[in-house]
């Protein structure tokens, strides 16, 4: 069992497979141009030692992990390691033969990242044209049957308008999926004035919709979870309201190196290490190094793809 020295019981591991993107969203991208792809079969050396050492839960992530060559092979061995398995994508590269194939692994919890029902919102908050690809492919879950959340990142004047935020709402739940508006952080090239405290978001719901808050939610995350019309909301307060007190992660960059922290600019490097005793060690080092609550402070070098969103 992992155990940080403030008593937080670290089981949760998110592993950023690829820090490529077919999409350049404003709050992710960063001015970098390098891409770091390590070996599949690196991370899943890691992930092996990991789960000796008491994780249990891991989410792909990345980047778009679907961009992976060989992802579906990956999956398949993590599997064997027995580890409840999640994955965050942007939905745009995914098709039913894909899909069934992740399902058919035994994965049934998937993270959509969509901000906007909005095409020309989404086409300025992404960079692309695959609005069309993105919305078609919702259509692809409803075969299944799968815990399927759909995460906002609320950006002020952009997609904070009630009407947006409702509308993605009606989406989320005409689609089956719990709906979550997340704070922007500062990570990468970050513009502060795109701020938007997502409090605000359900002050202005109860002004037009009857949400009622919930407590007691199993795996969902942090954050504060309301219901509207038998379906969940979630809201997700890193900045405004930081819950680093419940802390379960460490994050495996798409550099093959450990973060404790997503707002704590302290890695350690995996890349040269021989043996397994020695990531183990390294592994321990992470998790005494993990700080309380995160700092922010500093000139982060990565942006979140490369960390893992």
């Amino acid at each position: 069992m992992l155990v940080d020295k403030f008593g937080r019981h670290i089981y949760y591991l998110r592993v950023s497979v690829t820090d490529r993107c077919n999409f350049s969203c404003i709050y992710c991208s960063s001015q970098q141009t390098d891409t770091h792809q390590v070996d599949l079969d690196n991370f899943l050396r890691v992930i092996k030692v990991f789960s000796k050492l008491g994780i249990t839960k891991i989410r792909i992530t990345g980047g778009e992990p679907l961009i992976c060559t060989g992802i579906t092979e990956f999956i398949a061995e993590l599997k064997k390691l027995n580890l409840e398995i999640g994955i965050t994508t942007n939905a745009s590269l995914l098709n039913d033969k894909i899909l069934t194939q992740i399902v058919n692994l035994g994965v049934t919890r998937f993270n959509i990242s969509l901000d906007t029902t909005d095409r020309n919102k989404f086409e300025f908050i992404t960079k692309t044209k695959f609005y069309d690809q993105v919305i078609n492919n919702f259509k692809l879950f409803t075969k299944f049957n799968l815990i399927l959340k759909l995460n906002c990142v609320v950006l002020k004047n952009i997609n904070s308008d009630i009407e947006d935020i409702i509308n993605l709402i009606n989406f989320a739940h005409e689609h089956n999926a719990i709906i979550r508006f997340v704070e922007y952080m500062p990570v990468g090239k970050y513009n502060s004035e795109l701020f938007y405290p997502v409090v605000k978001i359900i002050s202005k719901l109860n002004k037009r919709i009857k949400i009622k808050k919930i407590t007691n939610i199993p795996h969902f995350g942090p954050g504060s979870y309301y219901m509207y019309n038998g379906k969940i909301l979630g809201f997700i307060t890193p900045i405004t309201t930081p819950f680093c007190n419940s802390c379960n992660r460490l994050r495996l960059t798409s550099k093959l190196t450990i973060r404790s922290c997503l707002g704590y600019n302290y890695e350690i490097d995996l890349k040269n290490c021989k043996t397994d005793t020695e990531i183990k060690s390294k592994i321990y080092e992470a998790v005494n190094n993990k700080p309380q609550q995160y700092s922010f402070d500093t000139t982060f070098k990565d942006c979140m793809r490369t960390i893992g969103g």
